[in-house]
């Protein structure tokens, strides 16, 4: 049975409304280490044309130059001088990106000839608890997901209509992505294969190969010379995981594991000690064993989409989940395109369809838990306090966490100035101790901010006035100090 495409349409409209629904409370709630460090960057080339990070000491390299992809903190700063230096400003560009992720999934499924598909992968794209996470945070996920996405469907395009231009298009969007973080190198490596896949060797005697290649060049060769202008600062940024063996590498792997199938942790605080995301993990495994039995060609090209991200993210040193969101409508099309087997094949359609409401519905969940937690972490109310207690035009020093509360004060954090540096050099009038991040560490389980503990908080105590009390339900019991020198 057809199902009419105004009906698939409406599925995917109700799929953006759904993913706005979840993203949108508490949206400035929850301001942490990860959403500074990639907003001062941007607030700062907005106001100094360079992109780096003035809270950190001068002895640091990117105190100098951020060498992060540029794209993100560029896209940052427009919409922070469009709106101001506010969290929903920083934030606001990422829920864009995964809004359109969402319809992506479903124009990438109906490209393949599976529009229904498509509209499912819509639904659970939007109800996925990393894509949702990259929609309320400052990180560049989100913009991967949607650049790689746009990456896909255009070459899909090209394969079929054997156009040069939309495989040119393909390259720029891969190459893109990269210039947002560097997990869209997949991308570029993804592409590729599919390109050989779908035209085997002769691909290297297709122009439509060389304008993909030209796509990807036109972004990465001017990245590539921005890394080049300042070699120092880029060694610094990219040669921190080659002092770390493959065998530490491939070890750690089991904490974006463990993340990924909801195993709680530090990080992630859970009512009951289960994997309560394992049935993701399960019914997205079975949808691919369903494909590799009976649409061999399809599975085929979704793994060659999915392998080079998994391999890539074997060799970083960061082992965070989220990076699945970048993968969220490839692995939630697999499902689709699953349950549209079943469908047409089997007796089972409504198991089918109740499994992926389960999937779907079991995440909406999840996402509520993490917004009841976000509720207690009113970032504009600490930032009218603190911003209260220290006044226009004096020096700080804190967690990075405050930086843009105090984005207008000349401000410091511990994460990359040392306490005794800060003292000798910037001589801050005002220290903030106390946070939670300060006082256990940065969530991987270890207690790896005891040395800033140990050296901050006595020394206030001993020779800082307190001015402040600032308790927070999230943040911690923040304790503000005035020193005088």
């Amino acid at each position: 049975m057809e199902i009419p495409s105004r009906a698939l349409t409406v599925v995917v409209a109700a799929a953006c409304v759904l993913l706005l629904l979840q993203a949108l409370p508490f949206f400035q709630y929850r301001w942490v280490e990860d959403d500074s460090w990639y907003t001062i960057p941007a607030y700062t080339f907005m106001r100094t044309g360079g992109l780096r990070n003035p809270t950190f000491a001068d002895t640091d390299a990117e105190y100098h130059a951020d060498k992060r992809p540029p794209l993100m903190p560029l896209t940052t700063a427009l919409f922070l001088k469009v709106f101001g230096i506010t969290p929903a400003a920083a934030r606001f560009p990422q829920l864009l990106a995964a809004l359109a992720a969402v319809l992506l999934a479903y124009l990438i499924g109906k490209e393949l000839g599976y529009a229904a598909a498509g509209a499912i992968a819509a639904v659970l794209t939007a109800t996925d608890t990393f894509l949702f996470i990259s929609a309320r945070t400052v990180r560049p996920e989100a913009w991967v997901t949607f650049w790689g996405a746009v990456g896909v469907l255009l070459l899909l395009k090209s394969q079929r209509l054997g156009s040069g231009t939309l495989a040119l298009g393909a390259g720029l969007a891969a190459g893109v992505s990269t210039v947002y973080h560097v997990t869209g190198l997949a991308w570029v490596a993804a592409l590729f294969l599919l390109i050989l896949y779908d035209n085997g060797w002769a691909a290297l005697r297709n122009r439509r190969t060389y304008l993909y290649a030209a796509g990807v060049a036109a972004a990465l060769v001017p990245f590539g010379l921005w890394l080049l202008s300042t070699p120092e600062a880029t060694s610094s940024m990219y040669g921190r995981g080659q002092h770390v063996s493959w065998a530490v590498k491939l070890s750690m792997e089991w904490l974006r594991i463990r993340d990924f199938i909801g195993v709680p942790s530090q990080r992630l605080r859970l009512p009951v000690p289960l994997p309560l995301r394992l049935h993701v993990a399960v019914v997205i495994a079975a949808a691919l064993v369903l494909l590799f039995r009976t649409k061999r060609v399809l599975f085929t090209r979704l793994v060659l989409l999915i392998g080079p991200h998994l391999l890539l993210w074997l060799y970083l040193v960061n082992k965070t989940a989220r990076y699945f969101s970048i993968l969220a409508p490839l692995l939630y099309l697999a499902v689709g395109l699953a349950v549209v087997v079943v469908c047409h094949t089997s007796r089972l359609r409504l198991a089918a369809l109740a499994i992926c409401s389960v999937v779907g519905v079991s995440q909406i969940i999840g996402n509520s838990l993490v917004l009841a937690q976000a509720r207690k972490a009113n970032y504009p109310l600490l930032q009218e306090r603190l911003r209260n207690v220290i006044p226009p035009g004096a020096s700080a020093y804190g967690a990075i966490t405050f930086a843009v509360a105090l984005n207008d004060r000349d401000y410091r954090s511990y994460d990359r100035t040392p306490f005794d540096y800060a003292l000798a050099k910037v001589k801050p009038q005002y220290v903030i101790t106390g946070d939670r991040v300060m006082l256990h560490g940065e969530g991987h389980g270890e207690d790896d901010n005891k040395a800033v503990r140990s050296a901050v908080m006595p020394y206030v105590e001993r020779h800082g006035q307190l001015v402040a009390s600032l308790d927070d339900p999230f943040y911690g019991p923040l304790r503000v100090y005035r020193l005088s020198y």
